[in-house]
């Protein structure tokens, strides 16, 4: 069946009838019994497509069949879960050509899920195999007979961007046919509802890899501990898990370590599995599956040997990879003559029996293979380093792009065979990619960084020119993975403390409809926690004036986020900055931005002593626009209060400097809030007027954010006059451009549309 559906034209009004028959007096009391986004119930109620468990939840709620009045012919076309583009599944480690089955773990999980268990939380040390045994599983659950799992993409901790708990939220949503807006990324524990309310009720199989990143901060060997605040979020989420005894979806997690929170959880909704090595059978048919190619049938001594290889290092998967791999390509899948060789790094180990350091040998052996890969083929051992500084997986292009000469091909297929990188490969872009075990990697970062700091810094720069000219994100990405580029190229540069570098690339402009730079364009969309990130690590890294610039961006994400005591912190240190440096513009904008703030507090009066100071300054300075801009903040402030003759006298004056200095945004702007004054008043044709003028002014200047603010007015006004199908070619042309740029408005624009289209509702 497809994973998505979408109800009937013929019964588009049934089920908008058994919204009251049902006892919702609203849409917005129907998204509020079953979590979902207002854009989510609006496209189901209207016949449009959604997906499948949001479909059946919508039915069962207004007692519809499902059956009934889906679209048949809707659901018939659409793809199979194997292979939906909607939820694509794509085992990132587990390979059924290569995977050697483990019974006895894959039977107790798969038992565990099938019953109560809500989470399973997979452990062991670096290497043994968590998270293949991971998508293993849910590929055993989702491939039952009857299963109604399904399982998603989830999350890899591991990618920096994801421990960001809004975001991981955000991508589990999206994967279910969710809609999130940007202003429900300032929401977080409504987003968390909403995940939680559709894991309780519908079947879902969620990965979630790496959680150690999470409590120790072990990351990149030169990144501290700075992920551990993150881990709240996740153990609330997990508790609130635990806490519902009729949770339908199930939590696979993978750790190096157990949480002290699990250990002490009482809950029996769910499990650890302690992940150790393989057995003996499962380690020989590892070594059949890789020497296959060159050892049709391994003598017994042979056998012998491998068995001795592989109890030595009690089955770790990954050691045993690598020895496969060496015995490959070094010794030509010679085992006899390759135990010879290195006979004496076994005995020692055999030596000392009940030796319970396994993780220090593992470490210690991933360095010997390094050894002798430099000793082998230093070409190979250079790029295996070289490629270490990409922290996620990466097209091959990425990886030659730090080889001179022709020899680029043949370096990564030894690498392969070794088992020193994993190659994967990408539907969507049609390409292969490749990534290492975090161990290698780890390994081969620390051996450059330490011994080779010359080169780890250039291939750290070389990395930056990858990033920003070769990457090209996946069509349909997210808006963080449009600009991925420019994230991966900032923490190069920040890794070899290059800040006028950092600089640069935030001020770089981004390929989008508004064009902006990155750490604006983060603004724009929403992604205001990316923000403070980024900005927090130039701080006191360059000039007073760009700490400045980066206190007044973090307010401003502050102030997004409804955290507006915070946003005032920055706003005052910027502020201070400003008057140490005489910047005068600058503390003219510290002092506006502190009025809005203060307004958003309902503190008026504090509010317009700053604006106040800000005109003050402007006037001084000379600055027309600064002048402007808090003439019309203090519009806006009477406005507030209702003083609407104050507040218009101060838009007419914000109106006149934007015309004599062609300020034509501004201009726009002062039109907008003088048509939303004559609107309350309910002087439509005024507003009607007004807000024309400003539409025009911003279709001429292409202000594509004033273009849609001016549509969504409009809109408003003609509903109000009852002119509904004007109201919606305006709404709709407001949704499309808002929808576009990502901005937040889109939401105000989608829940106007629902309204036009059910007034009654």
């Amino acid at each position: 069946m497809g994973r998505s559906l979408k109800v009937a034209p013929q019964h588009i009004n049934t089920v908008k009838l058994a919204l009251k028959r049902q006892g919702f007096p609203s849409q917005t009391a129907l998204k509020e019994e079953v979590g979902l986004a207002r854009s989510t119930v609006s496209k189901f109620l209207n016949g449009e497509s959604v997906d499948r468990w949001v479909f059946l939840e919508l039915c069962e709620k207004l007692g519809q069949d499902w059956q009934d009045i889906a679209d048949k012919e809707v659901e018939t076309a659409l793809p199979t879960p194997s292979d939906s583009p909607s939820h694509p599944f794509q085992p990132s480690t587990y390979n059924a050509e290569t995977w050697v089955e483990r019974q006895q773990p894959l039977a107790e999980a798969t038992e565990h899920l099938r019953g109560n268990c809500c989470i399973l939380l997979i452990t062991g040390i670096t290497g043994q195999g968590k998270t293949a045994l991971a998508e293993r599983v849910a590929v055993e659950l989702s491939g039952e007979l009857q299963s109604e799992w399904q399982p998603l993409r989830g999350v890899n901790l591991d990618d920096e961007t994801a421990r960001n708990f809004e975001v991981a939220v955000e991508r589990l949503l999206v994967q279910m046919g969710e809609t999130v807006q940007a202003e429900d990324r300032t929401q977080p524990q409504f987003l968390l509802n909403r995940l939680v309310k559709r894991l309780q009720e519908n079947p879902y199989l969620v990965p979630i890899d790496s959680l150690e990143v999470l409590l120790e901060g072990k990351t990149d060997f030169a990144v501290h501990n700075e992920f551990r605040e993150e881990y709240r979020d996740w153990w609330q989420f997990c508790q609130r898990l635990l806490l519902s005894p009729t949770c339908q979806s199930r939590l696979i997690l993978t750790s190096q370590d157990l949480p002290t929170q699990f250990a002490s959880c009482k809950s029996r909704f769910w499990h650890q599995l302690s992940l150790s090595g393989l057995n003996g059978d499962e380690q020989m048919q590892l070594f059949e599956k890789l020497l296959g190619k060159q050892l049709p049938e391994i003598s017994p001594e042979a056998q012998e040997y491998l068995k001795r290889m592989g109890n030595a290092y009690e089955g770790h998967s990954l050691v045993l990879e690598v020895i496969a791999g060496e015995i490959a390509t070094d010794f030509a899948g010679n085992v006899v003559g390759y135990w010879q060789r290195y006979r004496r790094e076994f005995e020692e180990i055999e030596a000392t029996p009940g030796n319970q350091q396994l993780q220090r040998r593992v470490k210690v052996r991933v360095r010997q293979s390094l050894e002798r890969l430099q000793q082998d083929s230093e070409a190979a051992f250079g790029l295996l380093l070289a490629a270490s500084v990409y922290r996620r997986k990466v097209p091959e292009s990425f990886w030659l792009a730090m080889v001179e000469g022709e020899d680029g091909d043949n370096l990564l297929e030894m690498l392969k065979l070794r088992g020193l990188t994993i190659r994967e490969y990408n539907p969507q872009l049609g390409e292969f990619f490749l990534r290492q075990h975090n161990l290698i990697r780890n390994t081969a970062g620390e051996w450059l960084h330490k011994k080779m700091p010359e080169l780890w810094k250039a291939v750290h720069y070389m990395a930056v020119k990858v990033w920003l000219n070769q990457y090209q994100p996946e069509p349909d990405a997210e808006n963080l993975e449009k600009v991925r580029g420019y994230l991966e190229a900032f923490y190069h540069c920040c890794q070899v403390e290059d800040w006028e570098a950092v600089k640069e690339i935030l001020n770089m402009r981004v390929d989008s409809p508004t064009q902006e730079q990155l750490h604006n364009q983060l603004q724009t969309w929403g992604y205001y926690r990316q923000q403070i990130k980024l900005l927090s690590q130039l701080l006191g890294k360059l000039n007073n004036r760009w700490t400045g610039i980066c206190f007044n961006g973090m307010g401003n994400a502050y102030h997004s986020l409804g955290e507006y005591q915070r946003a005032i912190d920055f706003y005052q240190q910027y502020l201070a900055i400003a008057r140490e440096i005489g910047n005068r513009n600058g503390e003219g904008t510290a002092l506006g931005n502190l009025g809005v703030a203060y307004q958003f507090l309902g503190e008026y009066q504090r509010a317009i002593d700053f604006y106040q100071q800000h005109l003050a300054i402007a006037r001084e300075i000379g600055d027309r626009n600064g002048e402007g801009t808090a003439l019309g903040n203090l519009g806006l402030v009477y406005q507030s209060l209702r003083e609407y003759q104050r507040a218009i006298d101060f838009h007419q004056r914000s109106l006149a400097v934007a015309k004599e200095i062609k300020n034509y945004q501004g201009e726009g702007i002062a039109l907008v809030n003088f048509g939303k004054i004559e609107f309350t008043l309910e002087r439509y044709s005024k507003a009607l007027e007004n807000m024309q003028r400003a539409l025009e002014i911003f279709e001429t200047i292409s202000s594509r954010s004033g273009e849609a603010t001016a549509l969504q007015n409009l809109a408003a006004i003609n509903e109000k006059l009852g002119n509904i199908d004007v109201a919606l070619e305006y709404c709709d042309r407001a949704l499309k451009i808002a929808t576009e740029l990502g901005i937040p408005l889109a939401q105000d624009c989608q829940d106007l549309k629902e309204r036009l289209l059910n007034p009654t509702s």
